[in-house]
């Protein structure tokens, strides 16, 4: 089964980024509201119960329009039907407190693990 590993990062500066758009190939539907600044990171993720959408940012919490308000500090995953919060090393949510700037999926030879790096200094009551 798939670990999911946290990295604690600290990072001093973000680095400029562009976009170029993309030709239109559909529609886009709401899937939830974020309370807070952003969201910088989005990735899918098999942690042994199927692909779900991971992403990560500066929020507090996610309101879903269909069932109700998730509180989710900084990373919550979406499994195509309900968002709910990413549980860490200790089997409860995540506590994060500061923004989750990137999320990456990497396999050092014993099996895919989501890694979180941000800017954050406590992760579920761990400095």
């Amino acid at each position: 089964m798939p670990m999911i590993r946290i990295a604690l990062v600290v990072l001093a500066a973000a680095l400029p980024y562009s976009a170029q758009a993309q030709p239109a190939c559909g529609s886009w539907e709401t899937l939830a509201r974020i309370e807070g600044d952003r969201v910088s990171a989005m990735v899918a993720f098999d942690d042994g119960h199927g692909v779900q959408l991971y992403v990560g940012g500066n929020f507090a919490a996610i309101n879903d329009p269909v069932s109700g308000r998730l509180d989710a500090f900084q990373l919550a995953r979406w499994d195509g039907t309900t968002w709910s919060i990413v549980p860490g090393p200790d089997g409860t949510g995540q506590y994060l407190t500061k923004r989750v700037i990137e999320l990456e999926v990497w396999d050092d030879g014993t099996g895919p693990a989501l890694y979180v790096g941000g800017a954050f200094a406590r992760l579920a009551g761990v400095e």
